[in-house]
């Protein structure tokens, strides 16, 4: 199915003495490419897109063929003097560790009870046991009816189980250790942001409701639900804002030969100088578990690495057609789902940048390292059939003469500042396959493809490329619609193996 949504102005006219209209012309079809005819002209409409005809007849952008530059970057660790060399640790307390705390008979919504001043809520309770309830062999478990979006579980200050959910809740089954006699159960649930969208989302609840059981003695099950619960909101370090220089100043770190690598609940302190240039700054932090990072009092944002991306969620192929679903054209499947957090500059001091990192599961901060991000490989694939740039009609209001239909479209790169193209590993002009990460030659392929765009792009930071067979002086197969991919290098205009390249 086609529609058309026609925007005029009566009366009013452009520089062209025509009226002013403005068109936005569908194809819904999910699998069908069309050719419609509008306002007398042709137009040709690729499945599931929309095409803006600024003046009513020409097509000046689809968004099935839209035409941008693919930039891979680069990341550079930091070569500074003294950029990460050590680390000290402080460990989170366990439980209730402050003055101010809650206390009810029954599980409170975390939400509520935090005003969403903290990502944290400890929720501690205890428990008598008598010997008999031990003897045998079942092992003792803590159920939970309902929880979100993760949860640590400690007995008697020892850790006992981590769960995390890919779900908005989740029932919990954890098998624990008790001893005879009294017992504390302190349970930190953690939330990784709030819904913000969705049938009352607002309503969205957070925290543990629902029943808690201890299972597994003798004397039978022990609802621990509606006993007496005291709560507290957020963690000691949070309070006391151990993330900041002058927090940080107020407690007593542990050195780094006796820090512990991969403990649950530890804060890492550290400093690092900026690296030079004005390239952007990232720091990696995939070797973390899940938790929080603050450069110079400003908070990065939650990391988890820990959290792979799904092997089953990917395919092999990208379809764009048809409704949108979260798990269309994912790529990575198996990998982390973030590794590097941007650090803006405007943080930065020139020496003495405070790294403080906060780990909820255990992480190794040994592999953390600081980088510069820079532009290492720039793509572009090009069809003649595209509708040229959009800057173009720029020109054609200028000039009455030129017709829209007339112009072509171009493969344009474009290096970051102080960059140039310093090298082509691809250039095709025929019907090339494949996508920046591998590009291959089909069976239509202009021989001179490689030096028509090594002799427009070589040393320069910007170079486009019309996509016509006129630009490369030959018809490489007739009759078949073609295009134009390029893969390139940029390097820095400073680098002393440019020079010499540029020069022969």
């Amino acid at each position: 199915m086609n529609m058309a949504h026609i925007y005029q102005a009566p009366g009013k006219t452009n520089q062209r003495s025509s009226a002013l209209c403005c068109a936005f012309v569908a194809n819904v079809d999910t699998s069908q490419n069309a050719n419609v005819t509008f306002n007398g002209n042709n137009v040709s409409l690729p499945a599931w897109s929309v095409s803006i005809l600024p003046d009513c007849q020409n097509v000046a952008f689809n968004s099935a063929q839209v035409v941008a530059q693919t930039s891979v970057p680069a990341m550079r660790p930091s070569i500074e003097p003294n950029s990460i060399k050590s680390w000290e640790s402080y460990q989170e307390p366990v439980g209730l560790w402050g003055n101010i705390t809650i206390s009810a008979n029954n599980l409170l919504e975390q939400i509520n009870t935090t005003l969403d001043g903290s990502d944290y809520l400890w929720y501690t309770t205890s428990v008598n046991i008598i010997a008999e309830d031990l003897q045998g062999e079942v092992q003792q478990q803590l159920t939970i009816s309902s929880t979100r979006d993760a949860l640590q579980i400690y007995i008697n200050g020892n850790f006992s189980g981590n769960h995390t959910f890919a779900k908005s809740s989740l029932s919990v089954n954890q098998s624990i250790k008790l001893i005879i006699g009294h017992n504390e159960i302190a349970l930190l649930s953690m939330t990784v942001g709030l819904q913000d969208y969705g049938y009352r989302y607002d309503r969205v609840s957070a925290g543990l409701s629902g029943s808690i059981n201890l299972k597994g003695l003798r004397s039978g099950d022990k609802e621990l639900a509606t006993q007496q619960w005291r709560y507290q909101v957020g963690l000691k370090g949070e309070a006391l804002k151990i993330y900041t220089q002058e927090g940080a100043n107020s407690i007593l770190w542990t050195s780094e030969l006796q820090a512990p690598w991969t403990q649950y609940l530890t804060w890492y302190k550290t400093s690092f100088a900026t690296p030079s240039g004005s390239d952007p700054v990232s720091i990696y932090l995939g070797s973390m578990g899940k938790g929080q990072a603050w450069v110079n009092g400003n908070n990065l944002g939650r990391f988890w690495p820990s959290l792979l991306i799904s092997e089953t969620d990917c395919s092999q192929t990208c379809d764009y057609r048809g409704k949108f679903t979260p798990k269309k054209c994912r790529t990575d499947c198996g990998q982390q789902s973030q590794q590097w957090y941007h650090i803006p500059r405007e943080w930065l001091q020139p020496n003495q940048n405070l790294l403080v990192v906060f780990d909820e599961l255990g992480g190794d901060v040994s592999k953390i390292y600081v980088a510069t991000k820079t532009v290492a490989t720039i793509c572009v694939h090009v069809l003649e059939s595209y509708p040229p740039q959009l800057d173009s009609w720029s020109q054609f209001q200028a000039q009455p003469k030129v017709q829209p239909m007339l112009l072509t479209p171009e493969a344009r790169l474009e290096c970051q500042d102080n960059q140039v193209i310093s090298s082509i590993n691809f250039a095709s002009f025929g019907n090339p396959q494949g996508n920046c990460k591998a590009f291959h030659q089909g069976n239509c392929h202009a021989k001179n493809s490689v030096e028509v765009v090594k002799e427009a792009c070589i040393g320069k930071q910007t170079c486009s490329i019309l996509v016509s067979s006129a630009t490369f002086d030959t018809e490489p197969c007739a009759g078949i619609s073609k295009s134009l991919a390029i893969k390139a290098q940029c390097q820095a205009i400073s680098s002393t193996s440019l020079k010499t390249k540029l020069e022969i």
